[in-house]
């Protein structure tokens, strides 16, 4: 039986963005890459799920889970935020322990040329560092979706970027999400 295209690519507009200040059990979501880094006392966990990521970061007793996904089935437990992704997020969250957290996002709509271009450029860079995947391709443009995350330190605290395209829709998604330690009284 073949699997429904809306395993491997929902719609971008389907997605939701949600923080929880926990960690998720992996049942909870449908991951098709995942790389774990531990760096100067910090876990922090990258994941491409069908149409979004999973990030999340572990410090101490501190967690934060940050998931892009059309997946609705998720839990209200240690929910902070939860926002449409269809017309971009901006959101700030500023723990009582001082650790601030950032999200910015937008959805674009190219043209098949310009798409194409962006869809080349971002599996070229899936291969020189981050987590990258490539779904198989069921569409009608000629290319399948691909996911691509990366982890940037900063002086104050963690970059998250991620890209995810939409090849039915000439979409691309992009977020950008920040933990900033500088306030926080939570170690650096």
């Amino acid at each position: 039986m073949p699997l429904d295209d809306s395993l491997w690519r929902p719609s971008a507009n389907a997605l939701r963005f949600r923080l929880y200040d926990r960690a998720l059990h992996p049942e909870w979501l449908t991951m098709f890459a995942l790389r774990r880094v531990r760096y100067a006392g910090h876990t922090i966990a990258a994941g491409i799920l069908a149409g979004g990521h999973i990030f999340q970061w572990h410090r101490d007793n501190t967690v934060l889970t940050e998931v892009v996904s059309a997946e609705m089935d998720l839990p209200p437990a240690g929910l902070v935020l939860d926002r449409e992704a269809t017309h971009g997020c901006r959101a700030k969250v500023k723990r009582p322990d001082g650790l601030r957290y950032e999200i910015g996002s937008q959805i674009e709509h190219l043209s098949p040329e310009v798409f194409r271009q962006v869809h080349a450029e971002l599996a070229h860079d899936g291969c020189r560092g981050g987590l990258v995947f490539h779904f198989p391709n069921h569409g009608r443009v000629g290319l399948g979706p691909i996911g691509f995350l990366t982890v940037q330190t900063v002086p104050s605290g963690l970059v998250f970027c991620s890209f995810h395209t939409f090849p039915d829709e000439l979409a691309v998604v992009k977020t950008q999400s920040l933990i900033d330690f500088s306030e926080a009284t939570v170690p650096a």
